[in-house]
């Protein structure tokens, strides 16, 4: 695991790491990928959710909402909650523009926080 950021403290506590998969096998590979194209899908379902709604609270997302995401998608509830906080902080980032459009999701990346890392 390489730092994304050098420490400026050594007191200070490291809130992002970057893992390099260089070194992955045939069949993690294609796991991890698959994985990462289903979290983009169920991001864009999300966005376009609390886009439709107008939805910019700073609250998590409702249950019925995240249930709904479960039922289609065949996910954990876990990754529900983190791609709807994903999807509701680049929404209400959108509505900081002068002319707001709806985002759209070009960069695949995944935002997991600490329920899914020990």
């Amino acid at each position: 695991m390489k730092k994304a950021h050098k420490k400026k403290s050594p007191h200070s506590m490291r809130r992002t790491s970057r893992i390099y998969l260089n070194d992955l096998n045939t069949g993690k590979t294609l796991l991890l990928i698959a994985f990462i194209h289903l979290y983009v899908r169920v991001l864009s379902y999300f966005i376009e959710i609390f886009w439709s709604e107008k939805n910019l609270s700073e609250t998590l997302a409702d249950k019925s909402i995240t249930d709904r995401a479960r039922s289609r998608f065949d996910i954990t509830a876990r990754l529900a909650q983190c791609a709807a906080k994903q999807a509701k902080e680049t929404v209400r980032s959108q509505h900081k523009n002068p002319h707001p459009r709806m985002p759209k999701v070009h960069n695949k990346t995944v935002s997991l926080d600490s329920r899914f890392f020990r």
